[in-house]
């Protein structure tokens, strides 16, 4: 009797594995089938909000992705006046029935004061087919004022070994003493500017330097295995929109892809003929990789690389010592 009990509780727990399992399975293979588009949960959020100089700041976003996907790696790119201090982070925050929340952030600190402008984060994901053309997404990371620093009321400034115990500077004295350093500082500052003003001449990268650094940036980028050929193809789009944007004064970067080669190849286009083929064979083979699911191919971004260096090199004024485009 004893034995037969042991027996039908051994196949009632199998017999309900068996049906949770294949519950679970089925509502992930439903999950698959349907292929739900990502969800975006608002916008990059900034923490804090009102930064302050030096002062570690973290943009976040957070995705709702169906069961069977996931982001799998981000690129961040912070404007200038501020610097990264890592990679960003990808975390699952909850999980959900048919879903996970995942959490893309990222860190860095603001170097001066003022306004910082605008960066973008680009996410890219595990899976694809023919129903999804989300192959990356950009988000923008929100410009933001960083605020130089204050000492408080409460706060005090005591030199090591040369104040006996129990005698503090007064909070008036300290304000007095901060002030004639100040000034001292500002005097010694002018006084260097003033002397060098002549000798000094600010330096301006024009559009065609900036092109080829970041080129040859993402040249040893792809090598070294630090960003996937995905993300490969995706900024050298944006390095050949950016620069040709900026050495034409094109709106590349506010149009699609059509837009912009269909602009580029009128007869009144700014660009040279002989470099209108490669341009178009190159967008339109990025544009098979991001959209189409294309597998990337590591030879053509390598080539495709040699010739928007050549497009940069050919299309850089006679004259360059004139001053940046």
């Amino acid at each position: 009797m004893f034995g037969k009990i042991i027996k039908i509780s051994i196949i009632s727990i199998i017999a309900l594995i068996i049906v949770v399992g294949g519950t679970i399975g089925g509502i992930y293979y439903y999950g698959v089938r349907q292929n739900k588009a990502i969800e975006v949960i608002g916008k990059v959020e900034l923490a804090p909000a009102d930064a302050k100089l030096g002062q570690i700041v973290t943009a976040a976003i957070l995705l709702k992705c169906p069961w069977h996907r996931k982001p799998l790696e981000a690129v961040a790119q912070i404007a200038k006046g501020a610097s990264l201090l890592n990679a960003p982070e990808i975390s699952r925050q909850s999980i959900g029935w048919g879903y996970n929340i995942w959490k893309v952030s990222t860190g860095f600190k603001a170097y001066r004061t003022g306004n910082i402008p605008a960066g973008k984060i680009d996410v890219s994901y595990n899976r694809y087919d023919d129903k999804t053309t989300d192959l990356s997404k950009m988000f923008i990371i929100p410009p933001f004022k960083c605020a130089p620093l204050h000492l408080g009321k409460t706060q005090k400034i005591v030199i090591a070994d040369a104040i006996e115990p129990g005698k503090i500077i007064s909070n008036k004295k300290m304000y007095i003493i901060i002030a004639v350093l100040t000034l001292l500082i500002i005097a010694a500052v002018i006084l260097f500017a003033i002397r060098r003003y002549k000798k000094v001449k600010a330096i301006i990268l024009p559009s065609w330097a900036v092109a080829l650094n970041d080129l040859h940036s993402l040249r040893s980028n792809i090598k070294s295995g630090n960003i996937t050929l995905n993300l490969g193809f995706i900024s050298l789009t944006d390095i050949v929109r950016g620069y040709l944007e900026k050495r034409f004064k094109l709106p590349a970067s506010k149009q699609t892809t059509e837009e912009f080669l269909e602009g580029i190849n009128q007869k009144s286009g700014p660009l040279p003929k002989v470099q209108r083929p490669f341009l178009k064979e190159f967008m339109q083979a990025a544009e098979l990789v991001k959209f189409a699911k294309l597998p990337p191919d590591e030879n053509t971004l390598n080539q495709a690389l040699g010739k928007a260096e050549t497009l940069v090199n050919e299309t850089r004024p006679e004259d360059t010592d004139g001053g940046a485009k």
